[in-house]
């Protein structure tokens, strides 16, 4: 399994997710990957510490987030794009478990994402496991670089993920996958996405046990 594949990630540059999301990008068990960021303007530590885990760094001022995603797919290398957003937690064998499920599916596959997933309420300190979504969780999304150059991103700052996939879903093959432990969505107040919205996902989802909340609490301190 020795596809290149891009790491891309938009940062808001707040330290404390740089050095998470830098941590689960250098303990993937795929060998063959690289980080591309994009920004519109975060620190110089944030930078050197993305160059430091040598990362390929793009700033891009005043456009939408979809432009800064389809901007990172541009500078890409790899045979597949992951999304790899910087308030999020990957386990070590995310990108092996999406890899391998494209390269074993019986039809093939144009792209890979979650079927649920855990959700983190870092202010309350609790973790849940989503509901399951039939479609798949976006923000998971593992796709061929060839298909996200020709779809694209629409040039929207919040949605564009969940407007890519509904085109996609139409025109290519979407894996969807039982795996709720490999990836972490995490809620910490600054998200792009409203209180609401994460108040609505945790209503819908089940809170996890005690013995369950002291692992996850172990386990994203990667």
């Amino acid at each position: 399994m020795g596809n290149l594949v891009s790491c891309v990630c938009v940062s808001r540059g707040l330290l404390e997710h740089v050095v998470s999301t830098i941590r689960c990008f250098e303990q993937q068990t795929h060998p063959d990957r690289e980080l591309i960021v994009v920004h519109q303007g975060i620190s110089d530590e944030s930078i050197a510490l993305f160059e430091k885990a040598g990362a390929r760094i793009r700033c891009a001022k005043d456009i939408s987030l979809g432009s800064l995603r389809n901007i990172g797919a541009e500078e890409a290398r790899g045979d597949y794009v992951c999304n790899w957003d910087d308030d999020d937690w990957s386990a070590p064998d995310r990108i092996e478990v999406q890899l391998q499920a494209l390269h074993h599916a019986w039809r093939g596959g144009h792209a890979c994402v979650f079927r649920n997933y855990i959700l983190w309420d870092e202010p309350n300190g609790l973790f849940y496991k989503s509901f399951p979504r039939a479609a798949g969780w976006e923000s998971s999304l593992l796709v061929e670089r060839a298909v996200l150059l020709r779809l694209r991103y629409p040039p929207v700052n919040l949605g564009e993920d969940r407007q890519l996939m509904s085109r996609m879903a139409t025109s290519h093959r979407v894996l969807v996958l039982d795996a709720p432990d490999k990836y972490v969505y995490r809620y910490h107040g600054r998200n792009a996405c409203s209180s609401e919205h994460f108040k609505r996902l945790f209503a819908g989802s089940e809170l996890l046990s005690r013995e369950e909340q002291i692992q996850w609490k172990t386990r994203t301190r990667c």
